[in-house]
């Protein structure tokens, strides 16, 4: 186990990732303080929806529907 130290830097108080852990340099995280001062740091994940939008990729699907597939309240 390691311990780290916090530092102040401007406005800001940051933590020193250890190189060993193999963060990069501008990677993404979602930080949640959790009970006792614990901090949990989770990769932020690309929006898809986002991306394709920018590129100009349309992700809904048309579905066949069949002519007798039941609906809704046809089954009751």
């Amino acid at each position: 186990m390691r311990t780290i130290k916090t530092r102040k830097q401007g406005n800001a108080i940051t933590v020193t990732v250890p190189k060993s852990l193999n963060v990069e340099a501008g990677e993404e995280y979602i930080v949640i303080k959790g009970d006792g001062g614990a901090f949990t740091y989770i990769p932020k994940e690309k929006n898809i929806f986002h991306e394709a939008y920018e590129r100009g990729v349309d992700l809904r699907v048309e579905d066949e529907i069949e002519e007798d597939y039941p609906l809704g309240r046809e089954l009751l």
